[in-house]
């Protein structure tokens, strides 16, 4: 039996026009990647005011504000209310930084991020750039390493190497879309595919 609707509004739901939908399916289909729904009322992308050099989004929209934690986010899921996605973002020389002499520190923020749903440290670097010790420390490698390995296993962040910035951004912008799409299913589900289908008539 579906679950009936409320007059609760879910932040997904705000991405459909109107408080009423016309039960009728669109039979369209998208490419990969450019799904128009997504497009037109996608996400908004949430960036932390303290990113110096705050990575080149191009796909989606973005807001500049402050993040109880992490560096990016998505407006409407990133906040302690409805702690659905974050994600950190850390350069090779920061990341080594706060593993090391602030690891106190930074271990706090962590374990902060496993309230979300989703959470992930993005680093702006590749694992063959920590084994051969690109990076201005005297921390080995395998120190380095382990450190992220105990990340994942005891706190449950995923950690994802982006390589370089451009790379971090497109990465970023593809677990957006996919949590979107996540999110339009769970709409879907709650309302009846007819809303999103109406939905996707309405823009297209």
């Amino acid at each position: 039996m579906k679950p009936q609707s409320t007059k609760t509004r879910e932040p997904f739901e705000s991405l459909f026009p109107g408080d009423e939908v016309e039960e009728t399916r669109l039979k369209a289909e998208a490419d990969d990647g450019d799904d128009p729904l997504i497009r037109k009322f996608g996400p908004t992308i949430i960036i932390d005011t303290r990113e110096k050099r705050p990575l080149c989004v191009s796909t989606y929209p973005t807001e500049r504000t402050t993040l109880a934690v992490g560096d990016y986010g998505i407006v409407g899921f990133s906040t302690w209310d409805r702690p659905e996605f974050i994600v950190e973002r850390k350069a090779l020389d920061d990341l080594v930084g706060s593993l090391t002499r602030g690891r106190a520190r930074f271990w706090r923020e962590l374990q902060k991020m496993r309230a979300f749903q989703f959470a992930a440290l993005l680093i702006e670097a590749t694992p063959d750039e920590v084994e051969l010790h690109r990076y201005r420390s005297r921390a080995t490698p395998q120190s380095i390493m382990a450190s992220l390995v105990a990340v994942q296993v005891r706190l449950g962040v995923h950690i994802v190497w982006g390589g370089d910035p451009a790379d971090c951004a497109t990465w970023l912008e593809g677990a957006v879309r996919q949590f979107a799409r996540g999110r339009e299913k769970d709409f879907a589900a709650l309302y009846g595919s007819e809303a999103v289908a109406a939905a996707r008539r309405y823009i297209l």
